[in-house]
């Protein structure tokens, strides 16, 4: 069912389940692209080889340029990378790192 009014002011989501959302029509009208601040997608280093490629496309796609991304990560990998170049427009890295105790 469509929400009432404007979505919730969080959202968490498997990357499937969101992008069922944006194209089963649940979220008003341009409600993602205008309203969303921070999007957030942990365990970024597995979304990829889970196969949720096409999924982050559709909500990468739906969201507008300016939406603030974070990919949290315990590791580095191919797919990370590989998923940075699809969401990612001008990225700042931290490494927290293992620290010393």
């Amino acid at each position: 069912r469509e929400f009432a009014g404007a979505p919730p002011e969080v959202l968490v989501a498997t990357p499937a389940r969101a992008a069922e959302c944006i194209r089963g029509g649940l979220f008003p009208p341009g409600a993602l692209a205008s309203g969303l601040e921070l999007l957030v997608l942990d365990e970024a280093d597995l979304l990829l080889s889970f196969g949720y490629e096409d999924d982050i496309r559709c909500v990468a796609g739906a969201v507008q340029r300016g939406c603030q991304c974070m990919l949290l990560s315990a590791t580095s990998s191919k797919e990370l990378t590989e998923l940075q170049a699809l969401v990612l427009h001008r990225p700042v890295y931290l490494d927290v790192g293992a620290g010393d105790g």
